[in-house]
């Protein structure tokens, strides 16, 4: 048995392929890592509204097998697999969430939703675009929302190549709530902000750091998928916390209160973002990607596409 490992836990309608980028700069300095696919995403041949969180579970016990300790990593809704995961698995020594889902016991990620409704100036993010089964137990992202929510900070490029490669997700490992958090609370957590989301609201991200005190907080100024727009900002600030660097800071985080302003920090409306922002400068020629063009008004009936074109760094 080995050592140690981590686990990077992918996103709805995503799969293992959304690490890519990341994967090599994390094994580099020493890192051994497994990027999951989870049952159902499209890699394994099972339907998706036959998936079931336990399933979801069983498949990271079998990943972790090899291993005597792993830290997780998991992004956005894989950030409630993880956390399940942590709670139930002795084995897991730290647990990352990169624009995670980060809840309490018996909280849905439709209640955070609700609660900073009139906080989120850029709306609820994918949901409200989503196509669904006659059932509805099987959700799909269509490709110019995904492009545009998903990826925007993406070169077109890259954005439309991860569109195509999303999947149909099945609710069974997506609609998750909580038993418990007990073991979560007290491991070393880490809350890593995408500044720039439009899928997962910056003011989503600070009220569920709100609702979960007591990790360690960091920032990077992309959109929803840094792993693809800006791996080396995520790798920066994942790399500390992966090799154990900052245990000792994540200790004294959890043995304290969670300090007030630290809260207020994270109720506090957050200003709409400015859809001329949110670039990280990968377009070599200096051209505006078409995928951000639109974001000021993306769906709504009166665009005419002079809403202004996407550029510079925030």
């Amino acid at each position: 048995m080995s050592a140690e490992a981590v686990l990077l836990v992918h996103g709805a309608w995503q799969g293992a392929w959304a690490w890519e980028r990341l994967v090599p700069l994390l094994t580099a300095r020493g890192l051994t890592v497994i990027a999951v696919d989870l049952p159902g995403n499209g890699a394994d041949g099972h339907d998706p509204a036959t998936v079931t969180l336990e399933a979801c579970l069983d498949h990271l016990d079998a990943c972790a097998a090899p291993f005597e300790r792993v830290s997780v990593v998991g992004h956005s809704g894989g950030g409630l697999i993880a956390s399940a995961w942590a709670e139930r698995c002795t084995k897991v020594a730290r647990l990352a969430y990169v624009a995670g889902m980060m809840l309490p016991a018996q909280t849905s990620f439709a209640e955070v939703q609700a609660m900073t409704a009139g906080e989120c100036e850029t709306g609820h993010g994918i949901t409200p675009h989503l196509t669904w089964s006659p059932d509805r137990r099987v959700s799909q992202v269509p490709a110019v929302a995904a492009q545009a929510i998903f990826f925007n900070d993406c070169p077109s490029q890259t954005a439309r190549e991860a569109s195509a490669r999303l999947t149909p997700q099945g609710d069974g490992a997506r609609a998750i709530r909580l038993t418990s958090v007990t073991r979560i609370r007290a491991l070393p957590r880490l809350y890593i902000e995408a500044t720039e989301d439009l899928s997962l609201p910056l003011a989503v991200q600070r009220r569920m750091q709100a609702l979960m005190p007591g990790a360690l907080v960091a920032a990077v100024p992309t959109g929803h998928v840094p792993q693809l727009s800006a791996p080396q900002l995520l790798a920066d600030q994942l790399i500390p916390f992966l090799t154990g660097a900052r245990d000792d800071e994540a200790r004294r985080m959890r043995r304290e209160p969670c300090p007030a302003a630290r809260i207020a920090r994270a109720l506090t409306p957050v200003s709409p973002l400015d859809p001329t922002a949110a670039r990280i400068g990968h377009d070599t020629n200096g051209e505006n990607d078409e995928n951000t063009r639109h974001l000021a008004c993306f769906g709504q009936p009166h665009c005419d596409g002079r809403c202004g074109p996407s550029g510079g760094q925030r």
